[in-house]
């Protein structure tokens, strides 16, 4: 068989399965939108830690390059496409929206593509004045971004008002696309960073599951 089987990639593919998974339940109308979100989270979660993973083995050129492309083509299914179903199953179901989902999807594609080159280019030419920095909002905040838009949906039905949730959630949406491609240079996590983002992520779960519970009536 071709490609690469260690335990190096694992990760990867285990959060490609959830959220592959995910999309399929969505489209059957299993789970609703909280169990999506949960898998979107555990692609998340192994997406935080491929990497670190991968480099505990020591790897060749090919292998490594194999994992770069793995991981971005898992990326944008994980945090691209799998996240536009599910803001589509959250408000944006109606034709005319489906630009900006689009949009959505196209944007993480552009910035996964770019962060490929800029890698290549620091690899192959160690004196490109490339800095250890990301450009762009990196495509995996979707795992973050998505559960917090999900949270604020009540506030939204309790007043009556959930045509303006879908227009505040095409905004958004929108918004997140275009930090994807903008130029802004955004830190790579040291090992605090992803001990704030792993506490983050857990607050944000735990908000949303008791949201969810106290407030399930204003979800539908």
């Amino acid at each position: 068989m071709i490609g690469y089987y260690n335990y190096t990639v694992i990760l990867t593919y285990l959060g490609l399965a959830s959220a592959v998974t995910g999309i399929m339940l969505l489209q059957a109308d299993v789970g609703g939108v909280m169990l999506a979100i949960g898998l979107l989270f555990f692609a998340g979660i192994c997406d935080m830690f491929d990497g670190r993973v991968a480099r505990t083995m020591k790897r060749d050129s090919m292998q490594e390059n194999f994992g770069v492309q793995i991981d971005s083509l898992s990326d944008l299914i994980c945090f691209g496409l799998f996240p536009a179903c599910i803001i589509h199953k959250m408000g944006l179901s109606q034709p005319y929206f489906v630009p900006i989902l689009v949009l959505f999807v196209l944007c993480g594609l552009v910035r996964l593509a770019y962060f490929n080159v800029r890698a290549i280019e620091k690899k192959y030419n160690p004196q490109t004045n490339i800095g250890n920095y990301f450009i762009g909002m990196p495509i995996t905040s979707s795992f973050i971004i998505v559960p917090i838009l999900y949270c604020v949906k009540p506030y939204f039905t309790m007043v009556g008002t959930e045509r303006a949730y879908s227009i505040f959630l095409a905004i958004a949406t929108t918004l997140c696309s275009i930090f994807f491609i903008s130029p802004v240079k955004v830190s790579k996590p040291d090992k605090r960073g992803l001990i704030f983002m792993i506490f983050l992520s857990v607050v944000i779960l735990v908000t949303m599951i008791l949201s969810y519970i106290f407030l399930n009536e204003f979800y539908t």
